[in-house]
């Protein structure tokens, strides 16, 4: 990392018209190479009884590519989740992924990234309290922890959204507090439903989403008609795949 960061820097330069790295991608970078270091600063223990100094080098604490803070937070919060946040109820994880497009404008659009979370969770929430009306359940209220991902696979921009939301609603017992219905074994057939729910939405709470394009001066690209019949298309396919995936797992339990 020390021996090649300024070459990187250089062609990311040369390939963007001059503009380089963005300065959190720089600044990350920087405190990456220092994580660790006791160069960067340390903390100093004294062990009362032997009277013996252990120097502990200061983290970088960096939210991006640093494995060790990375995954000390990552346990850390896993942690938290099991032992003091979920009840031993079920948990079904939930990914909201996004058109490229909507992707990048909510990586800088942080209040239509906070909007498109909460439409994200009040549909499935509407689902859940759906699920429990059959089975003559009223006034669930439903749970879940929501982890704003911002990259893929290949460490490209991609903000995408995990829940991990209880598999059932809340309902009042009476003088006793509360009680868990749960609705693990149901819901099997909706997919259809809440794609459509979804896609109605995402559309109001994002302005223009459609119309949106970045460009690399951080201005708003005059739209094609292109831009929007795929914008539309990726709608369509999402819906599609989705369905088809439902095919072929339920053809493989059976």
């Amino acid at each position: 990392m020390c021996d090649h960061f300024e070459t990187l820097r250089a062609r990311v330069a040369d390939r963007r018209e001059g503009q380089g790295l963005p300065a959190f991608v720089e600044r990350e970078f920087r405190e990456f190479v220092t994580c660790g270091s006791l160069a960067a600063g340390f903390a100093r223990f004294r062990c009362r009884a032997c009277g013996r100094d252990r120097l502990v080098a200061f983290s970088c604490k960096g939210r991006g590519f640093c494995p060790s803070c990375g995954g000390r937070r990552m346990t850390e919060r896993a942690a938290q989740l099991v032992d003091r946040v979920f009840p031993r109820v079920p948990v079904r994880q939930w990914v909201l992924t996004l058109p490229p497009r909507l992707r990048y404008l909510l990586a800088f659009d942080h209040a239509s990234c906070r909007a498109v979370t909460a439409a994200f969770l009040s549909v499935v929430f509407a689902w859940l309290r759906r699920r429990a009306r059959r089975h003559c359940v009223r006034q669930g209220r439903a749970g879940a922890a929501v982890i704003l991902q911002r990259f893929g696979a290949a460490l490209n921009l991609n903000v995408h959204v995990h829940a991990l939301v209880l598999d059932g609603v809340f309902v009042s017992d009476g003088a006793e507090g509360v009680r868990f219905e749960s609705l693990d074994r149901e819901g099997a057939g909706d997919e259809a439903e809440i794609v459509a729910a979804l896609v109605a939405a995402i559309l109001p709470v994002v302005p223009g989403f459609v119309r949106a394009a970045m460009t690399p001066g951080g201005r708003v690209a005059a739209p094609t008609v292109f831009d929007d019949l795929y914008t539309y298309a990726w709608f369509v396919t999402f819906g599609l795949s989705a369905g088809l995936y439902v095919l072929l797992m339920r053809r493989r339990v059976s």
